[in-house]
């Protein structure tokens, strides 16, 4: 349908094209649910609709739609088209508005406190990066720079990161040392036992002793990785900038080792079970 309309509108010239999407604003309501294929559509057709797009890549930023942000940051859009948003009754910019709090749909398509404060880190950061610095620091109506009000919208989403990662580190770690106690205990009690008075294990030419004694090592390794890195997150000190980066690259690394120290685990037992 979008293709037929635009093929109607072919004809039009530009004046009547630009009042036609600004009377009717669906280009608008695309940009704010990500319609990032009906805009490509239109831009297709009409490519002079990027040269008046402040609003669509306003619509983008506050709705968290990085589809439709990076369409535009891709076509003629610079830094001051970015700047021209300025609301002359807030006397806010686009940074101020988007240091606010996402709406929740947004929010909640993201699954934990952790990942949403470091999704709402990330937006502000990008549009940060796209401001000159007086543009970044410049103060509304109730004096505040986006950095405060960032703080402020997001206190009690931090505080619900700061809970969520704590409890996550707490289960996973008793998990991980409990995984370490078992095969660390089983290097010493190998199975089949040993030779007597020499402490050579009796299966020590069979490969799949090998196998065994691998994996139980990697085991250990991985699981004491593990509980590092989880208690590297508990004595965190959770400022917002650490859930940008270094706290969920401590928690991806958790997991992982902890995923890789379940495996090594099972690989153990099934070997000890074959022997």
């Amino acid at each position: 349908m979008v293709e037929i309309a635009c093929q109607q509108m072919s004809c039009w010239n530009e004046k009547d094209v630009l009042s036609y999407f600004a009377k009717v604003g669906f280009f608008y309501i695309a940009a704010q649910n990500g319609g990032v294929e009906l805009i490509t559509t239109c831009l297709q057709y009409f490519p002079y609709l990027m040269r008046n797009n402040t609003i669509r890549l306003q619509a983008a930023v506050l709705h968290r739609q990085e589809k439709v942000f990076n369409l535009f940051l891709g076509g003629a859009v610079t830094t001051k088209y970015l700047a021209a948003t300025f609301d002359a009754q807030t006397q806010e910019n686009i940074l101020h508005k988007v240091a606010r709090l996402a709406p929740y749909p947004r929010l909640s398509s993201v699954s934990c406190p952790a990942l949403q404060m470091q999704r709402e880190l990330q937006w502000f950061k990008a549009v940060e990066k796209l401001l000159n610095p007086t543009q970044r620091t410049i103060k509304n109506k109730k004096w505040e720079t986006a950095r405060e009000i960032f703080t402020t919208e997001h206190r009690d989403l931090l505080r619900d990161a700061e809970r969520w990662m704590k409890d996550t580190s707490n289960s996973c770690m008793v998990v991980s040392t409990l995984i370490a106690t078992v095969v660390f205990a089983a290097a010493f009690t190998v199975p089949g036992g040993n030779v007597e008075d020499q402490g050579i294990p009796l299966f020590l030419k069979e490969k799949v002793f090998i196998l065994f004694v691998v994996s139980d090592a990697l085991g250990l390794f991985s699981s004491t990785t593990s509980v590092l890195m989880f208690l590297s997150i508990l004595t965190a000190r959770y400022a917002e900038e650490d859930f940008l980066r270094p706290l969920p690259k401590r928690l991806i690394l958790g997991f992982a080792s902890l995923f890789l120290a379940i495996a090594c685990m099972m690989v153990a037992f099934g070997a000890t079970l074959y022997m």
